[in-house]
């Protein structure tokens, strides 16, 4: 059986990403760092290794692939950031390429870079990321680029829902609760991805002799603004929703907090990059390229996605 490793295996995307490749026929190792407190997936290889090159040989030797997917998404420092998306991807690069082995790298949207409605991004746009987090991944990308004789795919997945999945969590209490909150702009346009179509795509990439050396965003075709995504988590979760919207001044006040908070090594959900991203009319973009070239075809609508995660909080008890 062919031999894929992933990084970032005891996440909400890495157990999704784990089981659809064992689905597909590979046999799948997880790479967790040894002070990793997080559950691997059930039954898999687990080698416990720092994301260094040399201490990753053992971990990659004889894979087919690897899919790096560890990385930090919230952190007190822009170097902080760059130590965990972009030193760190070039360890694992440079690991790859030493074990003859395909590297896809899971970047971020957040890479490229806010976009509207009216200008979805494509992959051929330059890069304008807006946070320390995209400008981290960005870095990552280019340390996979700049590897000489590394063989790579990047993907740039969207904002990501699903079973298993926090980052929504807050959204959806409140609508259970009968409220949305939209911060900033409320014609302010996103795409969106279950994550089981997430992780169909990101298997692709690692078959597809088409994909070699490529960038793609992962999503679904379809575009939502946040208050069409407001009502649609009210759908969700069988309420009627009073959509707050939190005007700029506020929102500005309340990043300049975050950015004391941080400061002071108290790091909130809002400082002022993410001030930036949810001003800068969304984050919008073209999926066509990665339907095309890796065959996926992205099932899972909103209306169903959204209905079968408040479901699936519910059962978990993470809903009322």
């Amino acid at each position: 059986m062919r031999l894929a490793v992933v990084t970032g295996a005891t996440g909400f995307i890495g157990r999704h990403l784990v089981e659809r490749l064992a689905a597909d026929g590979w046999r799948v190792r997880v790479v967790q760092r040894p002070e990793s407190q997080g559950s691997a997936p059930a039954g898999v290889e687990v080698v416990r290794a720092a994301l260094m090159s040399p201490a990753l040989a053992p971990a990659f030797a004889g894979a087919a692939a690897v899919i790096h997917l560890a990385g930090r998404t919230a952190a007190p420092s822009i170097d902080a950031y760059l130590a965990a998306n972009a030193r760190a991807t070039a360890e694992v690069a440079r690991a790859c390429r030493d074990a003859g082995a395909r590297l896809v790298h899971v970047s971020s949207q957040a890479a490229a870079g806010p976009a509207p409605a009216s200008r979805p991004l494509t992959e051929a746009d330059e890069p304008r990321p807006c946070s320390p987090y995209g400008i981290s991944k960005l870095a990552g990308e280019r340390a996979v680029r700049e590897t000489p004789d590394l063989t790579w795919t990047i993907v740039r997945p969207v904002a990501v829902y699903g079973p298993g999945d926090r980052g929504f969590l807050p959204l959806f209490k409140l609508a259970c609760a009968g409220w949305a909150v939209i911060p900033g702009r409320a014609e302010a346009c996103y795409t969106l991805v279950h994550v089981r179509d997430l992780v169909r795509q990101v298997a692709g990439a690692a078959e597809r002799p088409e994909a070699l050396g490529e960038v793609f965003f992962l999503g679904h075709p379809a575009l939502h603004t946040a208050r069409s995504l407001a009502a649609a988590l009210g759908r969700a979760c069988e309420r009627r929703v009073r959509t707050v919207v939190v005007p700029a001044p506020a929102l500005y006040a309340a990043a300049l907090a975050g950015d004391v908070g941080a400061w002071l090594g108290h790091p909130l959900a809002l400082d002022r990059s993410k001030y930036r991203e949810l001003m800068s009319g969304g984050f919008a973009c073209e999926v066509k390229k990665a339907r095309q070239v890796l065959g996926v075809e992205p099932g899972i609508d909103l209306e169903d996605g959204f209905a079968e995660t408040a479901r699936w909080y519910r059962e978990k008890g993470w809903i009322g």
